[in-house]
């Protein structure tokens, strides 16, 4: 049972990679940054898996897996979104998670255990960008049609992986390094909330091929 939950963290991205080699979607931005997403991932999270299997420190792997993750699902949004200043706003907090990041590993975190804060402000950070986008939403007539947008079930992928890991990554550094068998049964939380991200995002790719 608990490897098959091991899988879902790892593997749950060829869903909506599978959704896209059946009947390949029209190749608009955030597809190709979604296929960049899923292509970096799957590899890191892999790796990531592999150190925990071989009791390695994976804690770095994890970093960078959350900032490429940062980058690539932002990015979606600000296409969504296409506003100008928005665009020029993301662009200013990537650079701002990449320096807080490095500066969380160096100063605080460090390298050896979970990076919760890391974790918690990009997460806190696409809370906020997605519940601009649903404010967007309401104010467009499409609202009306938005089960067929695209848009609203990647955005909301995003939105539930944030907002369902959000207390776990807050504490997740304070469990792993104090109450390790606790924070590995959390974890598969994580991997079920992946899942369902996921999910959500081949129900995206399949709206935008069937238009």
């Amino acid at each position: 049972m608990y490897s098959i939950l091991e899988l879902f963290e790892t593997f749950s991205p060829l869903i909506p990679l599978v959704i896209y080699l059946i009947k390949k979607a029209t190749k608009s931005k955030w597809i190709i940054i979604l296929l960049i997403y899923i292509v970096a991932y799957i590899p890191l999270s892999t790796y990531a898996n592999f150190l925990k299997s071989e009791t390695r420190n994976n804690s770095l792997i994890y970093l960078i897996i959350n900032i490429i993750s940062f980058i690539c699902l932002s990015l979606i949004i600000e296409d969504f979104i296409g506003k100008k200043k928005f665009r020029q706003l993301n662009k200013l907090m990537i650079i701002v998670v990449i320096l807080f990041s490095a500066a969380n590993l160096i100063w605080w975190d460090a390298s050896t255990v979970f990076n919760s804060n890391s974790f918690a402000f990009t997460g806190l950070i696409l809370i906020c960008y997605c519940l601009y986008y649903y404010k967007l939403q309401l104010e467009k007539l499409q609202t009306l049609y938005v089960e067929r947008l695209p848009s609203f079930w990647i955005v909301s992928g995003i939105f539930l992986y944030c907002s369902g890991n959000f207390f776990l990554f807050a504490f997740y550094h304070t469990l792993v390094t104090n109450y390790v068998p606790l924070a590995n049964y959390a974890w598969y939380f994580n991997n079920i909330i992946i899942l369902f991200m996921n999910i959500l995002f081949a129900k995206g790719i399949q709206c935008n091929w069937q238009k």
